[in-house]
């Protein structure tokens, strides 16, 4: 009877012109990239999450096969949709049609269109079942291959012959390159390189100091669903599992205005590693799956950057600091290139439910370093890793019970440190869901490799707190979101050490072509002071008005406004900022305007912005200090659906300032130009 109904569903939605699901040409993907943008804020890090969005825009992925791992990984379902979703297919069997999804409870309008580009349903009625496997292969094309030129054209005075700001010079040209290519196989293996010379590094070849051309390289091969062979990863990989205590593959929401979705769990599993600006692990990783249980091992051999010195008390050998951000651009960054080797072996066993209801799973990993971590004692660092080596256990489960999602980790290092984190996310009718998520960090306790929901913005140690989120819906166009947050540091130096914050915002979306919200955020939280060597309450508010709207077919038009206002010992700045983004499309050409006024008083209270960027940067939220203004376009042209040239210029104008850019990279000018060009080719 049930799937009945969902045939007669299915069959009025085909006459009806309304449903979102028509088959229309497939929307932008710099669109729906701006579209995903709009919910969060300047926190949360887009590299990955870029990556995985293109390679399911690409090659999307079979809703009637999906994990809910790979579902989870667009970032657009919550996880109260994501039970819903995998309870009717339980229920009712696969999917008929792309028009049944409109009939799973909590899938509202926007994010069925949000979602449609990245997925698909095998129609009975096409038969793509039946076709064969070489057909399957012509109509997948989802390998690419980009190059990417950048650089500032004002020069930095690092990089004049004659520096006479007293820092080391850079012994590269201010000209910056990466080069991509990745290769998907639709029978299931993946090859991918990436390789990058950054401003201020050198194109040279020098195997002494580990620099081949350019100055950073990453490499893997993935191999998916050879038997029990679920995934088969060499080369540079990331590992996530749980609620990132222990493992994070790379991507993690933070606070943002998404009050749901930040609790998301990070079951991301062995991922391949793309990123040139951070290491994570290098070496031989595998899962292996035999019905509903899920083995993966790894083991990572890698050099990281740091300073060997000897150690004044002990005697010995050491280091101060590991970095894993890969910049050479001076003779004392070459320095410190892979003297520090880091070697890890973990494995992680996990039970999932066959109707992916739950899941219960155990991580375990072990590091080691050649020379011991011993960081010098000073107000920010009083609690790091000290030592040569290093091991984790976690804990952590899943769990759906009508309509509350219970999840958490309870994990323990080396040392005895302990950390726990537990959350439930409950739909208590189609109007209104709510998450409640409890989160206690030891002092002691070290996780290198982890990133979980927190405040504190260096590790997983010294903090605990309480967070509260909703989303309801009165209307069926309006959704309103709102979460406090409160958190504790039991180590501080001095008093106080506990703060909070909130936030409250407004989606209005009455059709596609119009979005509006209102947005109001504060947080309150011990900062220390430098001048008064003493630790005070610090309040920053930040309210946010921004409205999109659909002039016409070819053109269609951003605007927002937004302020700040920080508060410290009695004393406010404030900070303002105005931008206006225009989008005009014609044929194989797509131009994007943007100009933002700014005027912020202190570093404290930076304001961010998001700026069109070109594809695969995962950079597009720019902070802005000071007094200025900044214009930017950024165009589109694909004379080919394989083959797309995207060109980008900025300039930025600060009002009295006689320089620009940062302490490393000065520009003796108010002004500072900017161009991109980058060119890619699908295959």
């Amino acid at each position: 009877m049930k799937r009945i109904s969902i045939v007669l569903v299915i069959c009025v939605g085909l006459m009806s012109s309304t449903l979102v699901v028509a088959k229309v040409e497939k929307q932008n993907f710099d669109e729906l990239l701006e579209a995903i943008y709009n919910r969060w804020e300047e926190e949360v890090a887009y590299e990955l999450l870029q990556e995985r969005l293109w390679e399911y825009y690409n090659d999307p992925l079979v809703l009637n096969q999906a994990s809910r791992e790979e579902l989870s990984l667009l970032c657009i379902l919550t996880d109260e949709q994501l039970d819903q979703f995998f309870n009717h297919l339980s229920e009712n069997g696969p999917l008929i049609s792309s028009y049944e999804i409109q009939t799973i409870p909590g899938f509202d309008l926007e994010t069925i269109r949000l979602l449609l580009p990245f997925v698909v349903v095998e129609e009975a009625f096409v038969g793509y079942s039946k076709r064969s496997s070489q057909y399957k292969e012509l109509d997948a094309r989802n390998s690419y291959g980009l190059m990417r030129y950048q650089r500032t054209i004002d020069a930095h005075s690092n990089h004049r012959p004659n520096n006479k700001k007293g820092t080391a010079p850079y012994i590269g040209s201010p000209h910056h390159l990466l080069t991509r290519l990745s290769i998907k196989n639709p029978r299931g293996w993946e090859i991918g390189l990436s390789a990058r010379k950054g401003a201020g590094e050198a194109l040279t070849w020098d195997p002494a100091t580990q620099h081949y051309g350019l100055a950073t390289w990453r490499l893997h091969w993935l191999r998916r669903g050879k038997k029990k062979l679920k995934a088969l990863v060499v080369g540079d990989y990331a590992v996530g599992y749980g609620q990132g205590v222990v493992l994070n593959a790379g991507f993690c929401m933070d606070k943002s205005s998404e009050t749901i979705k930040v609790i998301r769990t990070n079951n991301l599993g062995i991922r391949p590693h793309t990123s040139v600006s951070i290491t994570a692990l290098k070496g031989l990783a595998a899962t292996w799956q035999w019905q509903s249980i899920e083995l993966t091992t790894y083991y990572s051999n890698v050099n990281l950057d740091g300073k060997v010195e000897q150690d004044a008390c002990a005697g010995k050998r050491c280091v101060s600091n590991v970095s894993r951000h890969s910049y050479y651009r001076t003779q004392g960054d070459i320095a410190k290139k892979g003297k520090v080797n880091e070697q890890v072996i973990g494995s992680t066993l996990v039970y999932k439910h066959p109707a992916q209801r739950a899941e219960l799973g155990i991580n375990m990993l072990y590091s080691h370093y050649n020379v011991p971590i011993h960081p010098k004692i000073s107000r920010n660092n009083p609690l790091r890793f000290r030592g040569q080596y290093h091991a984790n256990g976690s804990i952590f489960y899943r769990y759906l019970w009508q309509n509350f999602h219970f999840l958490g980790e309870g994990a323990l290092s080396q040392d005895g440190g302990k950390a726990a984190l537990v959350g439930v996310v409950a739909s208590l009718s189609r109007y209104a869901d709510v998450t409640v998520l409890g989160r206690h960090y030891d002092q002691s306790f070290h996780s290198p490799y982890g990133k979980a929901f927190r405040e504190n913005s260096t590790s997983n140690s010294n903090e605990s707190g309480v967070y509260l989120g909703t989303r309801i819906s009165p209307l069926r166009y309006l959704h309103l979101d709102a979460y406090h947050d409160y958190f504790y540091f039991p180590w501080c130096f001095g008093q106080p050490r506990a703060g909070y914050s909130w936030l409250v915002r407004a989606n209005y979306q009455p059709t596609k072509a119009f979005f509006i919200y209102l947005q109001c955020k504060t947080t309150t939280k011990p900062r220390w002071m430098a001048k008064t060597e003493k630790v005070t309450i610090s309040t920053r508010q930040s309210y946010k008005l921004l409205w999109q709207y659909t002039l016409s077919q070819t053109t269609s038009l951003k605007s927002e406004v937004q302020c700040s206002r920080y508060q410290q010992m009695g004393v406010s700045r404030w900070g303002y900022a105005a931008t206006q983004d225009i989008t005009y499309r014609v044929r194989k050409l797509r131009i994007k305007g943007h100009v933002v006024w700014f005027h912020a008083e202190s570093a404290n209270n930076t304001l961010y912005t998001y700026e069109p960027n070109l594809p695969h940067t995962g950079f597009n939220f720019r902070p802005h200090r000071g007094i200025g203004m900044r214009y930017g376009v950024l165009i589109y042209y694909q004379p080919a659906a394989a083959f797309r040239l995207a060109l980008k210029y900025s300039l930025t104008h600060r009002k009295n300032q006689n320089t620009a850019g940062s302490t490393r990279k000065t520009i003796q000018s108010s002004k500072k130009n900017d161009v991109a060009l980058q060119a890619t080719l699908k295959f």
